[in-house]
Formats: C-alpha cells, structure tokens, sequence
C-alpha cells in the first residue's frame, strides 16, 4: 500500500525525523529505519534528503519499487 500512497516520502521523513519507534511508515519498518539512522547520522532534514540526496539508497526510495533498504545500508546493496 504505501508504494503507491501520493505522500510516502513525507510520511517516511517524518517517521525519521522525529524517530518514530514502531509501525511502518512511508513504506518502512522499525527495523528500517532504525538502520538508516544510523547510517546517516549527519541527514538533519529528511525530507530534504529523501527529494534530493544523490544517493543510491535515496534514489531507490523515491522509486516506485518496494526498496532493500537493509542491503544498502549493510553496504551490499546493487
């Protein structure tokens, strides 16, 4: 559902701004996001990050494909 929903992106960046603990939220789980935190830990403006990083985890979560977050951010993404 949320691969398609219009506002995924914003939802995501709000999950991760404001470190939402449980649930899914712009596509991802806990688990997820959890990881992406870590992995970048300098992003103050997750949305900002999310329309316009040139990152290949970025560019794979404004796809319209389910993305491998984990493998990315693990470094064996592609």
């Amino acid at each position: 559902m949320c691969i398609s929903c219009e506002v995924r992106l914003e939802c995501l960046a709000d999950a991760l701004n404001s470190r939402a603990s449980f649930g899914v939220w712009g596509g991802l789980t806990e688990r997820e996001r959890r990881a992406m935190l870590r992995r970048y830990p300098d992003v103050t403006r997750w949305e900002d990050w999310l329309r316009e990083a040139d990152d290949e985890l970025a560019h794979e979560l404004r796809s319209r494909r389910t993305p491998r977050v984990l493998a990315y951010v693990r470094g064996s993404g592609r």
